[in-house]
């Protein structure tokens, strides 16, 4: 699989380049200062020192609408991952952190030969290998922030990476079987695996320790994700329906069930609803709260659909299969576009992601990857 962050200008123009944040301590709580290049001040957020790096650039990001996996705040030259607690990374009274803030997009993808790779969406030349797995790494995604990519394998491992240097940060070791997806939570604190050992599992991802283990009926799931909030935890297994946990207690709130197996399932940008994919030749739409189904989408091949998900505006849906990637209006559940990605039309579309934007797709196959302009 793959993931597509992409390019955003900051408001009024020009995409900032530089940012200082000069913080000070007061007892529990840090205010941080954040100016341009210019010494003109773009937000002066106060925040408990229990606070994470990413919590800073929420506040960057409201202010400026430069999105937060564009920004990396250095302390003394070290980039500080947004997992990272204020009172933990260093910061005394009187610090300053500066924000660097890339104008370019970056791919991530996954690939049979057991490597990952990041690649220059403009240029489509690979920045960094990772290597590291003893088999296929089956996804790959980068972390809220940009600063590092997390890949699921066959070896039975979850790898973590830091994206720019392709240096392994930390192994989450667990599963008895392979691993068949790893996905991050949006405050980039918490991991979610999907494995054919019959488990999901979440981790901490500072620690690598498995702190919720979700245990399934049948022989396991291939694909696992957290919603927006990260309060629910979503898993498409290999049995008949998609299930839905609660992330902090592992109670059991929701099954969507398909007439197959589910390959794939995902949530909407607000968590309000979910898109399963199945091999029973459909993808369909549901409200999360009731489990109600509200709309199916049946494949144009009669073939198994492989994924299914939102733009993030929740007004199309993009389905995958056999040769071609679809696009729906989720309202009336009419096709608005098929898109064939790859010279060959037989060649499977494994997954197709939308960027940031709603404005491209980007598509995979055991051939590569391609991004797709929509408009």
């Amino acid at each position: 699989r793959a993931e597509v962050p992409c390019a955003k200008r900051a408001r009024g123009g020009a995409a900032i380049r530089w940012l200082r944040v000069g913080a000070r301590t007061q007892h529990h709580t840090i205010t941080v200062v954040v100016v341009n290049m210019a010494g003109v001040e773009v937000v002066r957020p106060t925040l408990s020192m229990d606070s994470t790096v990413w919590d800073v650039k929420r506040k960057v990001s409201k202010a400026t609408g430069i999105p937060p996996w564009r920004q990396q705040l250095l302390l003394d030259a070290q980039i500080l991952s947004g997992a990272g607690v204020l009172a933990d990374v260093g910061l005394q009274d009187g610090a300053s952190l500066s924000l660097v803030v890339s104008s370019g997009s970056k791919v991530v993808t996954a690939s049979g030969d057991g490597l990952a790779k990041v690649w220059c969406s403009s240029t489509g030349r690979c920045l960094q290998t990772l290597k590291g797995h003893d088999d296929c790494v089956r996804t790959a995604v980068f972390s809220p922030d940009g600063g590092e990519v997390l890949t699921a394998s066959h070896d039975g491992t979850a790898k973590l990476w830091h994206a720019s240097s392709g240096a392994c940060i930390r192994t989450f070791v667990g599963h008895h079987g392979p691993v068949n997806s790893a996905m991050m939570s949006s405050d980039g604190a918490s991991v979610v695996t999907a494995a054919g050992d019959g488990s999901c599992k979440i981790w901490d991802r500072s620690t690598a320790e498995c702190t919720q283990t979700f245990l399934l009926d049948g022989p396991g799931a291939r694909w696992a994700t957290f919603s927006p909030d990260s309060s629910l935890v979503l898993a498409a297994t290999f049995g008949d329906g998609a299930k839905l946990w609660n992330a902090a207690t592992g109670e059991h709130q929701q099954s969507f069930v398909h007439s197959r197996s589910i390959c794939h399932a995902s949530f909407s940008a607000d968590g309000e609803f979910a898109v399963t994919a199945s091999r029973d030749g459909t993808a369909k739409l549901w409200r999360v709260a009731s489990g109600e189904c509200l709309e199916t989408f049946p494949d144009k091949g009669n073939d198994w659909v492989r994924s299914a998900v939102l733009s993030p505006d929740g007004l199309s849906l993009l389905t995958t299969q056999y040769g071609s990637a679809v696009l729906w209006d989720v309202r009336s559940g009419d096709e608005l576009k098929v898109l064939s990605p790859f010279d060959e039309i037989t060649l499977a579309v494994n997954s197709a992601v939308f960027s940031p934007s709603g404005l491209a797709v980007l598509a995979t196959s055991d051939d590569g990857a391609r991004l797709c302009d929509l408009e």
